[in-house]
C-alpha cells in the first residue's frame, strides 16, 4: 500500500486528517491536493475522511468524477487558462 498523505508532526505517522477523524468522533471532510484519484480513494477506504473535496482538480477537470468513473486523463491546473483574463472594474464603473 501507498501512503500519499503527510504526517502532521514531524516525525509522526498519522497525518492531520487521520487525527482528526480519530480523536474528533466527527465527519471529516478532506481537502488538499486530492485530485489524484488514488489519494483521495485512499483516505476514503481508510477511514480517515468522510468526504473529500477538490479545489484545482474540480477547476481544471470540471468532470473530474466522469474521468475517474472512466479511467481518463486528468489536466494538469494551469491558472492562466482558468482565472484569467481578470476583469478590471473601470473609473466610471464606480461613480468616480
Amino acid at each position: 500500500m501507498i501512503i500519499f498523505y503527510w504526517s502532521a508532526f514531524d516525525g509522526g505517522k498519522e497525518s492531520l486528517i487521520s487525527l482528526a477523524k480519530k480523536y474528533s468522533h466527527l465527519p471529516i471532510i478532506a481537502n488538499g491536493q486530492l485530485e489524484k484519484v488514488e489519494r483521495a480513494t485512499e483516505i476514503i477506504s481508510n477511514g480517515d475522511a468522510d468526504i473529500v473535496t477538490l479545489g484545482k482538480g474540480a477547476l481544471a477537470n470540471h468532470d473530474w468524477v466522469k474521468k475517474m468513473a472512466n479511467d481518463k486523463p486528468f489536466l494538469v491546473f494551469n491558472p492562466d487558462e482558468v482565472l484569467y483574463p481578470i476583469a478590471n472594474i473601470k473609473e466610471f464603473e464606480i461613480g468616480k
